[in-house]
């Protein structure tokens, strides 16, 4: 998946997109260079799901440094930018600014294949001290939810979900560093003639000194340009035969990644073998 830029007043138009995009997205065109075999099914699981877990991170992060951009919001403006997914649809749209200085975003989108939910809260700070406007802050708290669910689940579908915990520093400098956690959660259901398989990776992880260059003056779509990425992914998987019964396999993963301008260098390994391989998640920032 390769995002560049976007224009802004754009963008949550582009997460919902990008965001429905991640549900396809298994990376089978990079090419990892790695110590065990790339052809080793569970590893190529594994690595479809650790690929669409860092493109959510760059849509993840790039709808907080947007909210940066925007709020205070109405719930007009809202309605406005998340209309042209599913206009008059009866969705559900929320906005307020809490006494003890968050903003909260609520939003729902039920079209014909997916029920998809957002549920931000974002609050600025200058010096320690909370405050309404992003003007002169320099530390911003994000916490993003997000689900996208399935409405047809009688044949192959998939669900994904993830909550995002942040504290960015920086916003007074053209480099901004990020520390937090991330859980990120894919289940993938498949039907043939002769099975039926469910799979389930839960990933738990760690940002260190995640770093996002300032670009034309402004904070734009959020590129990692450096840091680090701890995880561990927990994965379960359930193969049940036509008229038999199921067969479970579960692999605990763990893995680092290492950011440098958009690309990520993951390695990734089930306890016995390791794997490493290159993986560029979005455009490096413009110079």
């Amino acid at each position: 998946m390769r995002i560049i830029s976007h224009k802004r007043n754009h963008y949550i138009t582009f997460a919902f997109v990008a965001t429905w995009a991640l549900l396809s997205a298994c990376g089978d065109d990079k090419t990892p260079t790695s110590f065990g075999s790339t052809d080793d099914p569970a590893f190529q699981e594994a690595q479809g799901a650790v690929n669409n877990f860092l493109d959510s991170v760059f849509v993840a992060v790039s709808s907080g440094l947007d909210s940066y951009n925007q709020v205070p919001f109405s719930v007009e403006e809202i309605d406005i930018k998340f209309g042209p997914i599913n206009p008059g649809a009866g969705d559900y749209v929320n906005y307020q600014y809490t006494t003890d200085g968050w903003h909260t975003i609520a939003v729902a989108v039920n079209n014909t294949t997916v029920i998809w939910t957002v549920n931000d809260s974002i609050q600025f700070r200058a010096g320690g001290a909370y405050q309404e406007s992003s003007t002169a802050a320099d530390q911003m708290d994000y916490r993003h939810r997000w689900e996208v669910i399935a409405k047809d689940q009688a044949a192959d579908y998939t669900n994904v979900d993830g909550t995002l915990r942040v504290t960015i520093d920086g916003l007074n400098t053209t480099l901004l560093e990020m520390n937090g956690t991330y859980a990120f959660h894919r289940f993938d259901h498949s039907v043939t003639d002769a099975n039926q398989t469910d799979n389930d990776f839960a990933v738990d992880a760690t940002f260190l000194g995640i770093t996002v260059e300032k670009t034309f003056g402004a904070w734009g779509p959020g590129c990692p340009s450096g840091g680090t990425t701890n995880f561990t992914m927990a994965q379960s998987k359930s193969v049940t035969p036509t008229g038999g019964s199921a067969t479970v396999t579960d692999i605990s993963w763990t893995g680092t990644v290492r950011w440098k301008d958009g690309m990520a260098t993951v390695f990734i390994s089930d306890g016995t073998t390791t794997w490493n391989y290159s993986y560029q998640v979005c455009g490096a920032p413009a110079s």
